[in-house]
């Protein structure tokens, strides 16, 4: 269960450029280690009917020295209390890798709660949550070999991090913790979604193919979309142009 003393909304989701002439607002879900600086090149490639709303974690950037979040289901708990005061227009959100399943889940949750449906789930480099996983954990590696499998699947860590220590002690508690979050996160059987998904993935990813991509059309009653760009697990870091018109298309905006 959440903490009774949950940190305030504003603590997790803020508006770093808002647009009063926004048709729906974007819900982004940063990658595992990742943080809501990852989405920020994103502003100047986005059409100005849509206002971005980043999600900020505990234990990385500005929330560094809060304790991450280890379970999934307890995240998602505390993300359903906190984003309400943001959803005051329609609703789209955006999870990339482990973000997928942080998306899916919360969609799904607020759901169950009877709270208002998303105008679009967008997912990207993630398998469908129904199919199985079979890679090896890697929460409990010690450091180096945690480090090179990370490098190894996602190529996830910038060089500048990788060559100076210090900053890599910083990086790497809030690696682990997402982890711990993929590596424990249960798909539980439900109904599916009733917005529309679209999936996008890359066509050099060694860690997500087409197949996995295309499967998440199982979750949702209502129109899916599949679509695979050139590049790997972070193929949206070279594709922002061809992704934001891919996803304003599928919103019609």
């Amino acid at each position: 269960m959440p903490p009774a003393t949950a940190p305030t909304s504003t603590a997790w989701f803020a508006i770093p450029q808002p647009r009063p002439q926004a048709q729906v607002r974007l819900f982004a879900f940063p990658h595992a280690g990742g943080g809501n600086t990852s989405f920020r090149p994103w502003f100047q490639y986005a059409p100005p009917s849509i206002e971005w709303c980043l999600l900020s974690l505990p234990g990385r950037e500005q929330r560094l020295h809060e304790p991450s979040v280890q379970r999934l289901d307890q995240l998602v708990a505390l993300l359903a209390q906190a984003i309400v005061p943001f959803m005051t227009m329609p609703s789209v959100f955006w999870g990339h890798s482990l973000g997928s399943f942080v998306a899916f889940e919360l969609a799904r949750e607020l759901v169950r709660q009877g709270r208002p449906g998303l105008r679009q789930l967008i997912v990207s480099g993630q398998r469908a949550p129904h199919l199985p996983h079979s890679r090896l954990p890697l929460q409990h590696l010690p450091d180096q070999q945690f480090l090179r499998e990370i490098q190894q699947r996602y190529n996830a860590i910038p060089d500048a991090i990788l060559q100076e220590p210090e900053l890599l002690q910083l990086f790497l508690p809030a690696m682990r913790a997402d982890a711990a979050l993929l590596e424990t996160y249960t798909y539980q059987e439900g109904d599916p979604l009733t917005c529309p998904i679209s999936a996008f993935g890359g066509t050099g990813d060694r860690m997500v193919s087409a197949a996995d991509i295309e499967a998440w059309g199982a979750q949702t009653r209502g129109r899916f979309s599949a679509r695979m760009f050139p590049g790997g697990h972070f193929f949206l870091n070279e594709t922002r142009g061809e992704m934001l018109r891919a996803i304003a298309q599928d919103l019609a905006i």
